[in-house]
């Protein structure tokens, strides 16, 4: 009687990344990810009272937070605010935006939902032909209005 196992599978040991992901489990820095914060305005570092050691940062401060943060060997950070920030900066809709990042998600499911139920039928009949014109629409909606509202050159 042979010892089990006969043969030893060897494929989970192939190479490092392979064998990092079946290794024990261990926390160290290189893992970390830290979180920044980003505040409106200039000079601005405010504690956050929740999170202690943890700041809301004015975007002229980040730099210098995510260079001490590399210095403690931290790999990654990852910046909350930005994007609203930045929203407010060049003034786009920022309810239209969340909208549209909710709800598109739920009518890509519900679309491919519905191809998956009835196929190609869903494309030919009238209610889908409309709701897919009214979306691309509003979708080209923008980028017509910025063409159309250019000024003709003489």
């Amino acid at each position: 009687m042979t010892g089990f196992p006969q043969i030893r599978m060897r494929r989970l040991r192939r190479t490092e990344p392979l064998r990092a992901l079946i290794r024990e489990t261990s926390v160290d820095v290189g893992d970390l990810v830290y979180p920044l914060f980003v505040v409106e305005g200039d000079g601005q570092k405010q504690e956050i009272a929740s999170m202690p050691g943890i700041s809301r940062f004015s975007v002229d401060l980040l730099a210098k937070e995510a260079e001490e943060v590399a210095k403690l060997g931290i790999p990654a950070v990852i910046l909350f605010g930005i994007l609203g920030l930045l929203m407010k900066r060049y003034n786009f809709s920022r309810p239209a935006f969340i909208l549209g990042f909710v709800l598109g998600l739920l009518a890509e499911i519900y679309i491919l939902r519905s191809i998956k139920i009835y196929g190609l039928l869903f494309f030919t009949t009238p209610i889908s032909l409309v709701i897919i014109a009214i979306i691309a629409g509003l979708f080209f909606y923008p980028v017509l209005k910025k063409v159309w509202s250019r000024p003709k050159e003489a």
